[in-house]
C-alpha cells in the first residue's frame, strides 16, 4: 500500500493559482528565490518597477499565512523588498486556517488589487527617484543602480554579466557562484569607476551588480 504524500504549502498555492493570474502577467519566481515557506509571483510594470505577490507561511513559528502585494522597484523577491521600503505594500490576507476556497478568493483579490496598484505607478517611480524613507538599504540599492549604469555603458562588460545571469537562470550555477564569477569579471575590468563607486570593495560590487542584474532578469 502506498502512502499519499502530504501536500506542501507550495502545492496548496499551485493548486489554487489558475490561469487568471498567469494571464495577468504574473510569473512564479524560480526556486532559488522562493522556498517552502515563501512563494512569490512577479509582474513587470516597466523597466524599474514590478509587482510582487508574496505568499508567506509562518505557521511553523506560531505565525499566520500572510499574503502581500508590493508595487516596488526591481529587486530580488525576498525580504529585501520589505527592507528597502520603496513603493506600496498591500496586505491581502493574514490568517492561520486557509483552505482552497479561501486561497482562490485571495488570488481574485490580488488580481483586483493589482489593477488598482497600476494606477499608482507614477507614485512608485517618484518614490524610487527620491525615496520618502531613507535607510541603509536605500543607499545600497542606489549604489547597485549606479554600478548597473556603468555596466550598461560598456557592451562587452554587460555581455559578460548577462552570461552569468543566464547561467544562473538555467541552473548551471547557484547565486554564490554567480557572485564569484561576477567578481572575477570586475577584477579583470580594473578600477575604472566613477568616484562615488571607487571606495566599494570589489566583492561588494560583485554582489550588488549580480543582485540587480538577476532581479531585472526575473522581472523582464
Amino acid at each position: 500500500m502506498t502512502t499519499k504524500a502530504r501536500r506542501t504549502f507550495k502545492d496548496d498555492i499551485d493548486h489554487c493559482v489558475d490561469e487568471s493570474l498567469r494571464n495577468a502577467r504574473f510569473r512564479s519566481a524560480p526556486s532559488a528565490f522562493a522556498s517552502e515557506k515563501l512563494i512569490v509571483y512577479i509582474k513587470p510594470c516597466n523597466c524599474d518597477i514590478a509587482q510582487y505577490l508574496m505568499f508567506r507561511d509562518s505557521r511553523a513559528t506560531g505565525g499566520d499565512i500572510i499574503v502581500d502585494l508590493w508595487l516596488a522597484p526591481i529587486q530580488i523577491p525576498d525580504d529585501r523588498i520589505n527592507v528597502l521600503g520603496i513603493g506600496i505594500k498591500v496586505n491581502l490576507f493574514s490568517g492561520y486556517d486557509v483552505d482552497d476556497e479561501i486561497m482562490s478568493c485571495i488570488v481574485k483579490k490580488a488580481l483586483a488589487a493589482s489593477e488598482e496598484l497600476n494606477k499608482l505607478l507614477d507614485f512608485a517611480i517618484s518614490d524610487l527617484r527620491s525615496p520618502f524613507i531613507q535607510n541603509q538599504r536605500t543607499g545600497i540599492y542606489r549604489k547597485a543602480l549606479m554600478l548597473e549604469h556603468v555596466a550598461l555603458a560598456e557592451p562587452q562588460f554587460i555581455a559578460q554579466i548577462s552570461e552569468v545571469v543566464n547561467d544562473f537562470g538555467h541552473g548551471r550555477i547557484d547565486y554564490d557562484q554567480a557572485v564569484s564569477v561576477c567578481e572575477l569579471i570586475l577584477v579583470a575590468k580594473g578600477e575604472n569607476w566613477p568616484e562615488d563607486l571607487m571606495a566599494i570593495p570589489v566583492s561588494q560590487k560583485a554582489r550588488l551588480l549580480t543582485e540587480i542584474s538577476i532581479a531585472r532578469k526575473l522581472a523582464s
